[in-house]
Formats: C-alpha cells, structure tokens, sequence
C-alpha cells in the first residue's frame, strides 16, 4: 500500500484537527453560556464585567513578556528543557508578585477605580499567580502535543461554564462571576502541570534558573512583546474608554457587538494557516506565483467577509434578540457598523503573512503602533460626539489602516497595496480558475 503522508506530515494534520475541533467546542458551549449570563446579568452588569476584564488586561498582558514562539524556539534548541521551563516559569511569577501588588495598591490605595470594578480587577489580579503555568502549553506546542492543550482547554471551559450557568440559575451576584474566572485559572494551571507530569520525564525540582536563558529570552521576546502589546490596546481600547466616556450599559452593549463579531476570524486564521507553507515555497520559486497565490486569497477573503456582513445585514436583529434578548437592541445598528471590520481584519492576516516572508516585519510592527494611536485618538474624538456607534467607526478605520491603506507608504508593501486593490475586482473573479 501506498504512504501517501509522511509520519510528520500526519502528526501535523493530527495536532491542527486537534486545535480546530477544541476551538469549536469552545465556541459552542461558550456562546451559549454567554447567552444566559448576558440576560441574566443586563447590559449594565455585563458592561461592568466586560470593561473589568478589557482593562485587566492591559495589565495581564506584562506576563507576555516571553513570546510564545520564541519560547517553543528554545524549547528545540536547548538541550536543558528543566532549566528553560523553570527560569520562564519564576520569571513569570516574579512579575506576577510584582504587578499584583502594584494594581491592589493603586486599586485600594490610591482608589484607581471603585465599585464593582475594582472588586472584579482585584480578583482578577489574583489569577496572575497561575498564569506562569502557560509556559507548559508553550512547551507542549513545541513538542507537537497540541492534543494536550486542546484536552486541557476543553476541561477547563466545560467547568468554567458550567459554573457560571450554575451562578445564573441560583442568582449570584456580579462578583461571584469574577470568582469564576479566578477558579477557571486555577483549574487550567493545574490540568497543565497533570498533563506535563504524566506525558514528559521533564523534573522542574531540580533545574535551576539561569539568568542567562532570561536575558536572550528577554532580549528576542521584547520586539515581538511591543507588538502584542499595541495589538491588546488595539483590540480593548474601545471598551474601556467607552466605560469612562460614557456607561457600562453602553460597554455591555458594545460588548455583544464583540462577540459576536470576533467568532468568524478564525476562519481567516485557518485559511491563511493552511496557505502558508505554499505561499513561502512559490515566493522561493516564482515571486509572479507567488503575487498570483497572495492575490487570490485576498479575494477569497474578501468575498467570505463580504458574505458574512450580507448575512449580519439579513439575520443580525434575529440573532441579537433571540441570543440576547430585547434588553439588548441597542447593539442591532452597532452590529451592523461594527461587522466591516471583518474584511480588514481578514486581510490582516495575509499581510502579516506577507511581511514576514518578505523580511520585513519591522513593518508590522510599524503598522501595528500606528493604529494603536489612532486607534485611541478617533476613539476620544468620536465616542464623544456620536456615541457608541464611534467605537465601531474608530475600529473599522483603524484596521483599514494597518492592513490596506498604510502599505502604500512604504516602498516594500507598495506591491502589496497593488495586489489588494486588484483583489477588489470582483468582475474578474473568473481569473481565480487560470492557475493553480
């Protein structure tokens, strides 16, 4: 019989339908908790919670201090797996220790917040005591155990909503929905270290931390960090400024207008991931066939997310009202706004593509910044003026930016620029048949 994959080649079609599939289930029980929590709580409790957790996590994102993938580099190069995971690991709690103690003072202390929020961010600063824990998951990605992290995901999400449903149907206060979240910390830390302990003969007891392995951690993570980092204002900014201009109720609902736009990226994510490979070996081997692959999952992007804002346009009050209830119909028009960032954000995970293969990525973190700023600057100027409805417009015109408009600015993404208003053609759809 014929092999028609090579063992390695089957391992990774093993560990990707081990990822598509959790982040399925993901989605499903999570949407429909999200449901009955959403009722439950209103648009003004759910404005509270969703502008704690927006605001956390500027704070939560210093534990990204060590990228994720640079991390799963050292993991296949260094020979002394102990010493990397332990070093990342108290790095990581130190940090922790230190940014809990700095958000409780200024919470308690100096009064940053009051309320409900500062009762919520207190708890959720608690759960960065387990965060360090993730360094495992890293080192399982590293090792092509990605069945590991979907394992340990999907436990973690069935207790985590299963308890919030049982908050719902006893009536529990806000606050307990925060506790929630800190148990769901708990719990993934501790199915992290089970699964490391029972599948890697790795002992942490007795590596020690080399402050050496830190410093070209540190030092290779830090570039890659200021882009995570502008990317999380990028994407939470809204909600929190949305808080402080204006309401929780309009944060809560602005919040459903989120999520219920966020789910349909990953079908970007897994296109752009199963094109990937092909996309560097044509630009190796013919950069015209390259430009043509690039060109044409542009427009099957583009058409995809033009598709889905039809049927949000069609099926947006019908879901809102029946997933949310008429408590919150104020997100209807918003939806409808919010929902043409998709083709932007679509697009962005080509262009990233495409300025990594090219070597330029200092470009994407240039793109990244840029939007970041204005980002948060149409924000103050538009919340203000029209609303919620601002947010929408600040969103979509900050991602048009840093995935189509600021490529003409540079010399090496000008091509880019070209082949994205090429892409827009859609009366010549037919040359997507020509090549392979």
């Amino acid at each position: 019989m014929i092999k028609l994959l090579t063992e390695n080649q089957l391992k990774i079609i093993k560990n990707f339908n081990w990822l598509f599939f959790a982040y399925i289930y993901r989605f499903l029980i999570g949407f429909i908790t999200l449901s009955f929590v959403t009722k439950y709580l209103g648009p003004k409790e759910y404005g509270i919670y969703a502008y704690s957790l927006s605001l956390f996590s500027f704070v939560e994102m210093f534990l990204l201090f060590i990228n994720q993938e640079v991390f799963k580099k050292s993991v296949l190069e260094d020979k002394n797996e102990s010493v990397l995971i332990k070093t990342a690991i108290l790095f990581q709690f130190f940090l922790a220790i230190m940014i809990i103690f700095i958000i409780n003072t200024l919470l308690w202390q100096f009064e940053l917040e009051s309320g409900y929020r500062r009762s919520l961010l207190s708890i959720f600063s608690i759960g960065l005591l387990f965060r360090p824990w993730d360094m495992l998951s890293f080192y399982f990605s590293a090792n092509m155990r990605n069945d590991l992290i979907s394992k340990t995901e999907a436990s973690t999400v069935t207790l985590f909503n299963g308890l919030r449903l049982l908050l719902v149907f006893f009536k529990r206060s806000l606050i307990d929905f925060g506790w929630a979240m800190l148990f769901s910390k708990i719990i993934n830390s501790l199915f992290l270290f089970f699964y490391f302990k029972k599948s890697f003969r790795v002992s942490l007891s007795s590596a020690r931390f080399d402050s050496s392995i830190l410093y070209k951690l540190i030092r290779s993570s830090l570039p890659l960090f200021i882009a995570t980092a502008a990317t999380i204002v990028f994407t939470r900014i809204d909600q929190v400024m949305l808080g402080n201009l204006l309401s929780d109720e309009a944060v809560g609902i602005y919040a459903v207008v989120v999520k219920l736009s966020e789910p349909w990226i990953f079908i970007a994510a897994i296109l752009t991931q199963s094109v990937y490979p092909d996309l560097v070996r044509r630009f190796r081997e013919n950069k015209e066939n390259f430009e043509y692959k690039v060109k044409k999952t542009l427009c099957i992007l583009f058409y995809i997310s033009l598709a889905i804002i039809l049927g949000t346009q069609i099926f947006g009050e019908f879901v809102i009202n029946l997933v949310f209830s008429s408590q919150y119909s104020e997100s209807i028009p918003l939806l409808k706004v919010h929902i043409f960032y998709l083709i932007f954000i679509y697009w962005t995970h080509v262009t990233n593509q495409y300025d990594v293969i090219n070597g330029v990525t200092h470009i994407t973190l240039i793109k990244t910044v840029a939007a970041s700023v204005v980002n948060v600057l149409l924000n103050i100027f538009l919340i203000e003026r029209i609303g919620v409805i601002g947010a929408s417009y600040a969103t979509i015109a900050s991602y048009s930016l840093s995935s189509f408009f600021i490529n003409l600015c540079f010399q090496k993404t000008r091509r880019l620029f070209v082949l994205q208003l090429e892409s827009l053609l859609f009366w010549r759809i037919t040359w997507l048949h020509k090549k392979n």
